[in-house]
């Protein structure tokens, strides 16, 4: 009888459909994985063959090209078929990408160490969690960099986890930005900083950043800019609707379109499913009020 193991390989490979949407959102808000990625790698003209045809579109063609670069050993390759199956797979076997990031990171895939980070994380392992956010960070992942501020924040080691946040952000995280944007707000009394992340997390087309800078703008009593960006949220959302409805489910548009109406002011519902969590957690995506008061 098979393991649990030799059960889930055929999981481990290219899901049929994959959202060029979803890829794109998920770069753009999170920061270039790539940064985080050992250069001169065997395989690497099949990687960029494949990266732009994701860029394109054209998720099929990027499939193949993967596969070639992850056969000569490509890390990023494994990685982006990780983060595909990742994506792709109900909450209850996303554990089926473990393996995958496991090749990523060997090969010195920082994004890779990132997400078996996160897993460790959701399983209560926080020192495997920190270990893996450490390494990704040390790579030059800004995505790293946001998981280990995040956790080091948690730990009480707020000079860390401001260092690490900002390096997120300087390495072009919106959703690194925006947890900058809380720490300063929630742990240092900083709102100028605060704000200041959150216009720029906005600017990089996170709408969680036009959501808070709207919160705060609207409490200094400047009502035109407060306006201006609780219309920015929905413009950015409407940018990223794939990975947004793939959080918080169907529908999660209409909801901001009534925030911007002003007729709610809610905005988030948790999943009750570790997975989902651990997908949430990935992007950042926490709104709403109670955490700005």
């Amino acid at each position: 009888m098979p393991d649990e193991e030799d059960a889930l390989e055929p999981l481990q490979q290219w899901p049929e459909k994959v959202s060029h949407e979803l890829w794109r959102s998920q770069r753009q808000l999170f920061g270039d994985p790539d940064l985080g990625m050992p250069a001169a790698q065997d395989g690497d003209p099949q990687y960029r063959q494949g990266i732009g045809a994701m860029r394109a579109g054209d998720a099929a063609a990027a499939g193949e090209a993967f596969d070639k670069a992850s056969a000569l050993g490509h890390p990023g390759a494994w990685r982006e078929i990780g983060i595909a199956v990742f994506n792709e797979l109900p909450a209850p076997l996303k554990i089926a990408s473990v393996p995958l990031f496991e090749r990523g990171a060997e090969g010195g895939d920082a994004r890779s160490m990132c997400y078996l980070g996160l897993f460790c994380r959701i399983n209560d392992n926080q020192s495997g969690a920190i270990a893996h956010f450490r390494a990704a960070d040390g790579a030059g992942d800004p995505e790293g960099s946001r998981e280990l501020g995040i956790l080091l924040e948690k730990t009480g080691d707020n000079e860390g986890a401001r260092a690490a946040l900002q390096r997120s952000r300087d390495r072009g995280s919106a959703s690194g930005t925006l947890a900058l944007g809380f720490f300063s707000l929630n742990k240092m009394s900083d709102v100028d900083g605060a704000e200041s992340a959150f216009r720029k997390a906005a600017e990089m087309g996170h709408p969680k950043g036009a959501f808070n800078l709207a919160h705060l703008l609207e409490d200094r009593g400047d009502a035109d800019q407060a306006e201006r960006f609780r219309a920015r949220t929905l413009e950015n959302a409407l940018q990223h609707r794939a990975l947004l409805e793939s959080m918080e489910g169907p529908g999660y548009i209409e909801k901001l379109e009534q925030v911007h109406a002003g007729r709610t002011t809610a905005t988030t519902a948790a999943s009750g499913s570790s997975c989902m969590l651990l997908a949430m957690a990935m992007l950042g995506f926490v709104f709403g009020v109670a955490a700005l008061r």
